[in-house]
Parts: C-alpha cells; sequence; structure tokens
C-alpha cells in the first residue's frame, strides 16, 4: 500500500517539481537577461563613440 502512494507521489509530484524548477529558473534569468542585454549594448555604443572619439581626435 505504501509501495504505491510513494509511486503515485512521485509520478504526480515529478513533474510539478520540473514545471516549478523551469519557472523558477525561468524568473531568475530574466533579469540577468536585462541586465546582459543592457550592459552589451552600453558596451557596443561605448566602444563606437570611444572609437570614434579616437580616429577624431587623429
Amino acid at each position: 500500500m505504501r509501495f504505491w502512494v510513494v509511486c503515485l507521489l512521485v509520478v504526480i509530484g515529478y513533474p510539478i517539481m520540473m514545471v516549478g524548477l523551469l519557472v523558477f529558473w525561468t524568473v531568475m534569468a530574466i533579469p540577468w537577461t536585462i541586465q546582459i542585454v543592457f550592459f552589451y549594448l552600453y558596451w557596443k555604443l561605448g566602444t563606437r563613440h570611444e572609437f570614434a572619439g579616437k580616429t577624431g581626435a587623429v
């Protein structure tokens, strides 16, 4: 009896746990993704301006 209860909990709980982890990691990853994108854009624009400034100075 207990064996079947454990099997049932595993069968039901495992997908719920996986979905929960997926949602958790997605929510955790959103700020990092935004931060990386902003940093990339800032670096891209920053280096472009710096490069233009150097070529203008030369």
